[in-house]
């Protein structure tokens, strides 16, 4: 009797032992899974690339590339419908540039209506690609002083004038340009450039937004 006892504790020891151990196998498991889901959802999404090139196209039909030109690429918005949600991603290096530049071209309005009528074709110019110089690097002031280091990414074109960059935050970005195609300094401006995670975006900057011929350096 005192051994059939004896082994039918042995048997609930050794069962609750296994579903203990069971127990246990199914919490390392959980976690395990709990964890794998995190990490997955923390990583970033792939990112995206724009790639392009910068030239222009003389009156004869000439191309002549922007060689080693500064290429800028400002965060705009994720989306319309991501903006709509999220008034906050409207205060962005793409909205700041837009504001900037208005705000600069305005005052070179006042300056032009007053005392452009003495000005040669060639200082009109050149005070006019000025208002986009200054309100790129205002701009770039603005970036880091508003914490948005990340919205604003700088390249340099090649020889050729082209240039590959990537991405890792997907949506609507403004492309700006700073160099020279032959004998013009110039300025060039791409809008609503759409940049998709893992997908290669091309970009063509062919028609400055400015360009003062100047001597040759």
């Amino acid at each position: 009797m005192m051994g059939a006892v004896s082994m039918r504790l042995e048997n609930f020891l050794d069962a609750k032992q296994l579903r203990l151990k069971m127990c246990g196998l199914m919490a390392v498991l959980a976690l395990a899974t709990v964890a794998n889901a995190q990490q997955q959802k923390s990583q970033p999404a792939k990112a995206g690339v724009v790639s392009g090139s910068v030239f222009a196209i003389t009156e004869g039909g000439d191309l002549k590339p922007a060689r080693m030109a500064d290429v800028y690429l400002l965060y705009y918005y994720r989306s319309v419908k991501w903006a709509t949600a999220h008034p906050e991603d409207e205060d962005s290096a793409g909205h700041a540039w837009k504001d900037i530049h208005n705000k600069i071209m305005e005052q070179f309005l006042k300056v032009y209506a007053a005392e452009g009528m003495g000005w040669s074709d060639q200082m009109d110019c050149l005070k006019h690609l000025q208002v986009y110089q200054d309100a790129l690097l205002q701009t770039m002031a603005w970036v880091p002083a508003n914490h948005k280091d990340w919205q604003m990414l700088l390249t340099e074109a090649d020889e050729n004038g082209v240039f590959n960059i990537a991405l890792p935050h997907p949506g609507q970005y403004i492309i700006l340009a700073s160099g020279r195609a032959g004998f013009n300094d110039a300025f060039w401006e791409a809008d609503d450039v759409v940049v998709n995670p893992g997908a290669t975006t091309a970009v063509k900057l062919a028609a400055p937004a400015k360009a003062c011929a100047t001597r040759s350096r």
